[in-house]
C-alpha cells in the first residue's frame, strides 16, 4: 500500500493537470485504504496515529529526495561555469562533481 501511495505521488516535473488529478486522485484512494488497514489492524485511535507516522515518513522521503537530487545537480552546474584557472588545482572527482565521500555517506 505504501509503495502505491509513493508512486501515486502528483507534484512529478513534466505531467500534465489531467495526469497529476488522476494521480492525486488514485494516492488518495490508496491512503484511506491504509488508514482503514491500520484502523481495523490497531484499532482507531491507535491506527490513525500510526497513518500519521508513515504519512510523515513518506513526506520526509520525499524531502531528502529532493535534497539528494539537489546535492548531485548543483555542484556539476557550478562546475560548469567556472573557468579553468578556478579548478585547476582541485582533484580529478571534484571537477566530475561530488568527492566519492559524499556518494559513500549518501549512499549508506
Amino acid at each position: 500500500m505504501l509503495k502505491a501511495i509513493i508512486f501515486c505521488y502528483p507534484a512529478l516535473q513534466g505531467l500534465s493537470e489531467e495526469a497529476q488529478q488522476l494521480l492525486r486522485e488514485q494516492q488518495e484512494k490508496y491512503a484511506i485504504i491504509l488508514l482503514r488497514h491500520l484502523q481495523a489492524r490497531h484499532g482507531n485511535e491507535e491506527g490513525a496515529k500510526k497513518y500519521n507516522d508513515v504519512i510523515a515518513l513518506i513526506q520526509t522521503f520525499f524531502y531528502f529526495t529532493e535534497c539528494h537530487k539537489q546535492i548531485h545537480i548543483i555542484p556539476g552546474l557550478e562546475m560548469e561555469q567556472m573557468t579553468p584557472p578556478y579548478y585547476e588545482g582541485l582533484p580529478p572527482t571534484y571537477i566530475k562533481g561530488l568527492p566519492p565521500i559524499f556518494e559513500k555517506i549518501l549512499i549508506s
